[in-house]
């Protein structure tokens, strides 16, 4: 039980430090938070055989950390880059790009590959950006 109170304790902190990072800055401030890419370390390769992985895995993996950053989302001056919205499809998360470029340097590091649809949007959450 200390194991999970002191991972739980940590989130708390976590979601709190975000909430004040956004609130520190005010409404006059423009937020984007970028997702973590989606983090395929626990997925062996038999279950990646075809260049992906099942997209239940990768919720099931990243529930805590959409729970963090939720909350923070709330506030009118936020804009999120939902990251695995760019990975994913319906079922499966693809560890390749169209162009059969791997997206991923390891089992949980994006590749440059990976970063340009991410960079991509963060450009274009910029551009949004009123002055």
């Amino acid at each position: 039980a200390q194991i999970e109170d002191g991972i739980e304790g940590a989130r708390a902190a976590m979601a709190h430090g975000l909430a004040q990072t956004v609130e520190f800055f005010g409404s006059d401030t423009r937020t984007i938070l970028v997702d973590q890419a989606p983090d395929l370390q626990r997925f062996s390769p038999i279950e990646s055989i075809d260049g992906s992985v099942p997209l239940s895995y990768v919720r099931e993996w990243h529930a805590a950390e959409a729970n963090l950053i939720g909350a923070a989302v709330d506030a009118p001056n936020v804009s999120r880059i939902r990251t695995r919205d760019l990975f994913c499809d319906r079922n499966r998360c693809q560890i390749l790009n169209e162009n059969g470029q791997d997206r991923y340097r390891d089992d949980n590091h994006i590749s440059e590959v990976g970063a340009l649809p991410i960079f991509r949007e963060l450009i274009k959450a910029i551009g949004t950006v009123e002055e």
